[in-house]
């Protein structure tokens, strides 16, 4: 009987982190989503701070945001991407599906600076 109770905890613990990891991994990838929407908007420049994000609070508990890099820099060292957004646990930093995500925004970075060059300036030049 304490060893089927024990098991049941231990079984309890284990749902409730596989579900921490979940909603880290779903914040992170909802972060890297914003991020890549703001590089878009903004000619493929890298945010500043989180206000420029507007996520919710959560996001600050579960993912890092180096913003101190620049997007020239992202778009040099392609593998710098890999340490520019995180997960705060590193388990759910090795989450597959996040570095295909960040594969994708290092493309966007790119993609965003290109689409910028070409816009016409004040006056359609």
């Amino acid at each position: 009987m304490l060893l089927g109770c024990a098991g049941l905890a231990v079984g309890a613990l284990w749902m409730v982190r596989s579900q921490r990891q979940a909603t880290r991994g779903a914040v992170t990838r909802e972060v890297i989503a914003r991020i890549a929407r703001y590089a878009e908007a903004h000619g493929g420049e890298w945010p500043r701070t989180w206000k420029d994000l507007d996520v919710s609070p959560a996001a600050e508990r579960y993912v890092r945001v180096r913003f101190d890099l620049p997007a020239a820099r992202l778009r040099a060292e392609p593998d710098l991407i890999y340490t520019a957004v995180t997960a705060r646990e590193a388990s759910a930093s090795t989450d597959p599906a996040l570095r295909e995500e960040l594969d994708r925004l290092r493309a966007r970075l790119k993609t965003a600076r290109r689409a910028a060059g070409r816009r016409p300036g004040p006056g359609g030049r």
